[in-house]
């Protein structure tokens, strides 16, 4: 007997651990979950897998426009200005950001608007720049996606579609 209620004991945990692992989810059961968890896994394994084939590409020579327009980079200037105020630009692998202080001076009066530029030069070169990496998703819709790799993925509720 005392057998038996070890066994019951270990059931009984173990119901307990799966209703406390799907608590606070959209799953009604702990195989919901795990299946949505491999299909996430997937999706993943399928972006970077794409990223490794697209970083592969750009090595390339017949690619190397890609890596040009990465180290040209992005440049915020005023009017006809030939000197930039901010600049992000990759060399290789991540994305740098300069400011230009001889420039930047000469906004004393605004260091908001030198940090508008700067935010404003960085986020979108650096989006673009996950992007062509195949590391971000594609924004869609106007919507804004900050998240790497596995970007805005839509199911949820059951591992369903919403």
């Amino acid at each position: 007997m005392a057998k038996k209620k070890v066994q019951s004991k270990s059931v009984t945990e173990r119901v307990r651990q799966t209703r406390s692992k799907i608590k606070g989810t959209p799953f009604k059961s702990a195989r919901d979950l795990d299946n949505r968890s491999k299909e996430i896994q997937h999706e993943a394994w399928e972006q970077l897998t794409k990223a490794k084939h697209l970083n592969d590409l750009h090595e390339r020579p017949e690619f190397s426009f890609v890596k040009s327009e990465m180290v040209a980079g992005l440049e915020y200037r005023l009017s006809d200005d030939s000197e930039y105020f901010v600049k992000a630009f990759s060399e290789g692998i991540g994305v740098k950001v300069s400011v230009n202080e001889k420039k930047a001076k000469t906004l004393n009066s605004s260091p908001e608007t030198l940090e508008a530029m700067l935010k404003a030069c960085s986020k979108t070169f650096s989006d673009s720049y996950y992007e062509i990496k195949g590391i971000k998703l594609p924004e869609s819709n106007g919507e804004s996606s900050s998240s790497l790799i596995v970007g805005n993925l839509r199911k949820t509720k059951g591992g369903g579609d919403t």
